[in-house]
């Protein structure tokens, strides 16, 4: 009975004698779809609403009264400007005729500072020649030269003043920029630094 029961424990299963050895060499090949994309432009497009707005705006005002006589074409809602183009101009024959009043004021001091020190350079030939005379007032040139001096220096200033204020007719601004609004025409009269100009 033990003899009989060991056999049947070493005897080959079922599975295994009815395996085909050819077929158990046999290797399986996986198959696999390859695919290769094609690169091609494509596009989103998003739809959102919301507000466009600048990061900053300035206000564009007058340097000097008085009335438009030009106004550029850059100087329209939309339009772009370069930094320092002029975008409109004020009448400025006022302006030119101080300036030319300055400039003849700064003539007519340096002519004077002239006088003064020729006059001083002629006082010590008329004391050799007269010794002991007296010295004509004319020729009494203390503090003078000095006066007329400071003349010709108030007077170089006028005509800066003069320049400065003729280039204030110019209507311009520092920087590159767009015009986001503006109502300036030619014949308006516009009031220094209270007239509202426009919006850049």
């Amino acid at each position: 009975m033990i003899l009989a029961a060991t056999f049947f424990a070493r005897s080959p299963s079922r599975e295994f004698l009815e395996l085909d050895p050819e077929l158990a060499e046999v290797r399986v090949t996986p198959t696999a779809a390859v695919i290769e994309p094609t690169a091609t432009p494509a596009s989103h497009k998003v739809v959102l609403t919301g507000t466009v707005t600048t990061l900053g705006n300035v206000s564009v005002r007058s340097e000097t009264s008085g009335q438009v006589v030009w106004v550029s074409e850059n100087f329209r809602s939309g339009a772009e400007f370069r930094a320092d183009q002029t975008l409109a101009r004020v009448d400025a024959r006022d302006m030119e005729l101080m300036l030319a009043n300055a400039k003849l004021g700064l003539v007519a001091a340096q002519e004077n500072l002239r006088q003064r020190r020729d006059e001083a350079a002629r006082a010590p030939q008329f004391l050799q020649r007269f010794p002991g005379g007296h010295l004509n007032p004319w020729l009494a040139t203390e503090g003078t030269i000095e006066e007329a001096e400071a003349l010709v220096e108030i007077a170089r200033n006028n005509v800066k003043l003069a320049e400065i204020e003729l280039d204030e007719t110019r209507i311009r601004m520092p920087f590159d920029g767009y015009v986001r609004k503006t109502v300036l025409s030619r014949g308006q009269v516009v009031e220094r630094l209270v007239s509202d100009l426009g919006t850049v």
